[in-house]
């Protein structure tokens, strides 16, 4: 098969020979994809991104550098939504809501907090360290 005519996968090999290396499978265009070899690149499966105008992402390797792509990082500007890598793998509107109220509770649920005589607010330890200094 001539160069032209044919699609050139390249997959790595492991043998026993040649431990980093590269076998070329050549595929006509009119010839579909082994089932095998897209299993082994996950072709088989397709993600769904709802933030990015529910677009289709064919393939594990596509999908989590999906998350980089400018594409992604401009859709959740648009829905004032500030990136975090917290929120990768994450492709519902749902599901980010779900990740900014855990992060929320997460981040305040140690915090107590204690009022002066005036009034004045602060957290237990700093009220703690304030009335140790005579301050308070």
């Amino acid at each position: 098969l001539s160069k032209s005519l044919c699609n050139v996968i390249e997959i790595e090999c492991i043998s026993n020979e040649e431990i980093s290396g590269t076998k070329k499978f050549a595929v006509e265009k009119n010839e579909e994809i082994p089932s095998w070899l897209k299993k082994y690149y996950g072709l088989d499966i397709t993600f769904r991104c709802e933030i990015c105008k529910n677009k289709k992402i064919r393939g594990r390797k596509e999908f989590f550098k999906h998350f980089k792509q400018p594409e992604h990082l401009e859709n959740l500007e648009t829905h004032n939504i500030e990136y975090c890598d917290l929120f990768y793998g994450i492709t519902t509107f749902s599901g980010i809501e779900n990740m900014k109220t855990r992060i929320f509770l997460d981040q305040n649920i140690f915090i107590e907090e204690v009022e002066d005589e005036e009034g004045n607010v602060y957290d237990k330890k700093t009220f703690e360290d304030l009335k140790k200094m005579g301050i308070i």
